[in-house]
């Protein structure tokens, strides 16, 4: 890139590629970008600035919006810290069978964050020598104590699993919304085991699941299986995370998308696949409750 003394002296400049020399390179070896007058520029942060003042401080009064509708009184009888939801599912895709267990609160506070969390429970659920693709492999979903509150990027989430890759355990993270409206809809994480007949899917929704029929999701790839499950559930703002195609085939580097972030570590897709678990899809219309928002709120914007 070669910049003349005259070009960076008026208020336009350019930029030619190819050339390595001062001299002019030949037409057809030179791709020239002529920018804005720098003063536009500078109009132009400003206003970009304006503006994400704008949005944070909106976002900032939405949330103190939700914190006054949480009644803390509620939870000082509670066990459980605050901004954790204190709830699991358990899903197992062989029977069909679902519960809701409490949150440990023991390993909530050893072990703090989705992976640490996430690891302890794995190690509890998970026996020595189980290969990664069979049914008896476990499969967990995980959020922070973070997630889903305004904390500065808190949105991320983990899946944590036997990896078919290193057959050692496996955390891969992600960010998006996936994490925060699993939050939203009542629950801290979700552990799944088994493996369905047929291809499925699992959706919550405030806390409760529902294992649907996926075989005419199979075969698609993540982006048209999100726009497909979006239009069957009639939600356009439903979170998904699915596999496609080779997740599908077990392909040990398989990723997991939602939102367009990627699971790519380990072959976790491969591990959704192998379980016949197209997709979990989530929807939620609750909030995260801090111990002292007003504090949190000023911490966040700091």
């Amino acid at each position: 890139v070669t910049v003349s003394k005259t070009e960076l002296e008026t208020p336009y400049f350019s930029a030619n590629f190819f050339n390595t020399s001062p001299t002019v390179a030949p037409s057809s070896a030179l791709r020239t970008f002529s920018l804005v007058p720098i003063s536009s520029l500078k109009r132009a942060k400003t206003l970009i600035i304006t503006f994400s003042k704008f949005v944070a401080s909106l976002r900032i009064y939405l949330h103190k919006k939700i914190f006054k509708q949480c009644d803390s009184k509620k939870r000082r009888g509670m066990k459980m810290p605050y901004a954790y939801i204190g709830r699991l599912l358990y899903v197992d895709l062989t029977t069909g069978a679902q519960r809701i267990e409490p949150l440990n609160l023991d390993y909530a506070r050893k072990f703090i964050g989705g992976k640490g969390l996430a690891a302890r429970y794995l190690f509890d659920l998970l026996k020595p020598g189980t290969d990664p693709l069979s049914p008896e492999n476990v499969f967990i979903i995980m959020t922070g104590p973070l997630t889903g509150t305004l904390a500065p990027a808190s949105a991320k989430y983990c899946i944590v699993t036997k990896s078919p890759l290193t057959n050692i355990w496996l955390d891969t993270h992600a960010g998006g919304y996936f994490g925060p409206e699993l939050k939203y809809a009542g629950l801290d994480g979700v552990v799944i085991t088994g493996r369905a007949k047929e291809p499925v899917y699992l959706y919550i929704e405030d806390g409760t699941a529902q294992i649907k029929d996926a075989k005419k999701l199979w075969g698609k790839t993540t982006s048209e299986t999100d726009t497909a499950i979006k239009e069957e559930l009639g939600d356009k703002m439903a979170i998904v995370m699915c596999i496609g195609p080779a997740g599908e085939k077990l392909v040990k580097i398989a990723n997991i998308s939602s939102c367009y972030r990627q699971h790519g570590r380990g072959g976790a897709g491969a591990v959704m696949g192998s379980k016949n678990l197209k997709a979990v899809a989530v929807r939620g219309s609750g909030g995260v409750t801090v111990a002292y928002p007003e504090e949190f709120l000023k911490a966040c914007q700091e």
